[in-house]
């Protein structure tokens, strides 16, 4: 995170390949970056100014995601910068969907689906705990 002068807090979330432009957040479940917002302002009580996904190889090495019009967003890509009202309504839908998805995997709507979490199956084979019975069934 880097923060401005004012108190205003830029979110960066390093990435291997390619950043999320903000328009496919939602769609594509890309809410990592928008929590990491929240937690800016809900837990150290800085103001989000924005949150990007930077990319850390390939041909495109702009961040992308989004962040609101002056300091915080020198470099973006023109559409991933907003208004204020614009980045707020974001966050707030973002967190809505974030709580929809913790109250969906409560209820057993979502479970775990190792084989699809990188192109080639489980990416994290050593630490994956989806074959786990939950804690109910032990």
């Amino acid at each position: 995170m880097d923060v401005g002068p004012h108190g205003e807090a830029l979110v960066r979330d390093y990435k291997n390949s390619k950043g999320h432009p903000r328009k496919s957040w939602i769609d594509d479940g890309h809410l990592q970056a928008a929590l990491y917002a929240l937690a800016v302002r809900d837990v150290l009580g800085l103001q989000p100014a924005g949150a990007v996904y930077q990319p850390l190889r390939g041909k495109d090495l702009r961040p992308r995601g989004a962040a609101v019009a002056g300091d915080a967003a020198a470099g973006l890509v023109d559409n991933d910068v907003v208004e204020p009202g614009e980045w707020e309504a974001l966050l707030d839908a973002l967190a809505g969907e974030a709580g929809d998805a913790a109250r969906r995997m409560r209820a057993g709507e979502i479970t775990p689906c190792p084989e699809r979490c990188s192109p080639v199956g489980c990416a994290y084979p050593g630490i994956c705990r989806a074959g786990e019975a939950p804690p109910e069934a032990r």
